[in-house]
């Protein structure tokens, strides 16, 4: 308090707390009684639980055999912005094409000389960290080379491949798809009532926005003396 009543007398403004330089500052969640808060928690929620649902059940009419994968991978791709959604949906698919050419590949090629699950998993595995280790996006490659090579040992491995990928790739479409439908639902929502859309975005602390420092000092004012 003395601090600040010195600097105001001296023309300076009282010092700022703001980050160092090349950090930014946290972003505070907002507020809990906002209503675009709740409404988009509360859509966040039917979508995940929508999208996991509904891919169970089109999983099993489609007649895949493990229709858990694809309730997972619509829960996986499910993020809070749709932009992160649709990343993270281009990044499944493709590190899922990947671990399942790897974990075929690697079966074909190990049968010829007669070589045992666990060198397969050693090779395929150790092959997927290499794509994983360039591109960490595509890190479900690994895993699922070895979801490919372990489960279903009695069936043919181009077809064990076909079902993980049908599934994993039904999932996480179906989980990108329900949360473009709730944006476009909050969307026509907000444009209905006519207040203006919440961007998380954005910092805010109990719906204002927080305060910024300039690095800027305030140049000290002149007053008329009389």
């Amino acid at each position: 308090m003395v601090s600040a009543e010195r600097a105001s007398s001296s023309g300076r403004s009282p010092p700022c707390r703001c980050p160092s330089s090349g950090q930014t500052p946290p972003r505070a969640r907002p507020s809990t009684k906002n209503p675009n808060h709740i409404i988009r928690a509360v859509a966040f929620v039917a979508r995940c639980s929508g999208a996991a649902t509904f891919a169970y059940l089109l999983a099993i009419w489609v007649g895949l055999p493990n229709s858990l994968w694809a309730a997972i991978s619509a829960l996986v791709v499910s993020q809070e912005q749709l932009s992160e959604t649709q990343s993270s949906l281009a990044a499944r698919i493709l590190g899922t094409l990947i671990g399942i050419c790897v974990a075929v590949a690697v079966n074909v090629v190990a049968s010829y000389f007669a070589a045992g699950i666990s060198m397969q998993i050693a090779i395929g595995v150790a092959i997927c960290s290499l794509v994983a280790r360039e591109r960490p996006a595509l890190r479900v490659c690994m895993w699922t080379c070895l979801i490919v090579l372990l489960t279903e040992p009695s069936v043919p491995i181009a077809m064990v491949a076909l079902h993980r990928g049908s599934e994993v790739i039904l999932g996480a479409l179906l989980g990108g798809a329900f949360h473009f439908a709730a944006e476009v639902a909050l969307s026509a929502l907000t444009l209905a009532s006519g207040e203006p859309p919440l961007d998380d975005k954005t910092p805010r602390q109990n719906g204002n926005s927080l305060p910024t420092c300039s690095s800027e000092p305030s140049r000290p004012e002149h007053r008329k003396i009389e």
